[in-house]
Order: structure tokens, then sequence, then C-alpha cells
């Protein structure tokens, strides 16, 4: 997760010195939600992919960081 967090700022800061809006951060395997039981606060939850990729060793959905 560390190497996508820092291509995602490299991406974030070379959209900026281009005037340019960036791409808001989309993890791959993980969804952005409010916990209702936790007082609405946003949890990530896993919906999938990561062990089925894994096994047929298809990265295609994972961004490109190099």
């Amino acid at each position: 997760m560390l190497l996508g967090q820092i291509c995602y700022l490299g991406s974030t800061f070379q959209a900026i010195q281009e005037g340019r809006s960036p791409e808001p951060y989309q993890p791959t395997w993980f969804t952005r939600k409010p916990d209702n039981e936790n007082g609405g606060k946003y949890i990530f939850v896993y919906h999938g992919g990561y062990w089925e990729n894994k096994k047929a060793q298809t990265w295609s959905d994972c961004p490109d960081i190099y």
C-alpha cells in the first residue's frame, strides 16, 4: 500500500504543478463507506479481488507504479 500512496503523492504533485486538479485516491480492493454502528465515521470495507488476482497472477487492476 505504501508504494501506491507514494505514486499517488507523486502524481498529485505533478498535477498541481501543471495546474490540474489531482485525481482523488481510490484504493484498489477497498471502498470507503460510513459505519452506521460507529456514529457514521468512515471505514474502508474490503470488496474482494485481491486473492483472486494473486492466485491468477493478474495485476492489471493495479495502478502502474513503475
